[in-house]
């Protein structure tokens, strides 16, 4: 969850002409709320292109069902399938091949000469925090000088 904190200088001068600029305003912190969704998302897309992929084919699709969604009149969000929420945090663990086609099947591709009732041990790929740092890296543009709000407060 994104929150926008606002400072204003020169509140009496606001006060005074709120009546003119607070639809404006509203109008640019939901744009400028919306375009920061998009930079996540897109964060996160570019973070699950580069990660080392896991076996799942799940996961080939992940970048597509990451999409910026608007919660309600006020709110953006990214919204993530659960697999990808559950390939970044699950606890490390042992997995047998045989019980699992698709591990079975990336196995017999990549390691044919390991035994299929052998468990492997498995790790968690983790991208969803280096998907929020390439967005916070983004933040500045869409939250600084050129943002909405700015141009609307510099107009008025």
């Amino acid at each position: 969850m994104v929150v926008l904190i606002l400072k204003f200088e020169g509140l009496d001068k606001l006060v005074v002409r709120s009546t003119r600029i607070e639809t404006s305003i509203k109008k640019a912190i939901a744009k400028d709320m919306e375009r920061a969704a998009k930079v996540y998302s897109e964060g996160l897309r570019k973070s699950a292109r580069i990660t080392k992929k896991p076996v799942s084919a799940p996961w080939q699709n992940l970048p597509k069902a990451i999409r910026a969604r608007k919660l309600n009149d006020k709110q953006w969000g990214v919204e993530l399938p659960l697999y990808g929420i559950f390939q970044d945090r699950m606890k490390p663990h042992w997995v047998t091949p045989a019980l699992h086609l698709e591990l079975e099947n990336w196995v017999r591709t990549r390691a044919p000469s390991v035994n299929m009732f052998r468990p492997l041990f498995v790790r968690p790929t983790p991208w969803i925090t280096q998907g929020f740092s390439y967005g916070n890296q983004r933040m500045k543009d869409v939250f600084g000088a050129g943002s909405n709000i700015a141009k609307v407060l510099k107009k008025k």
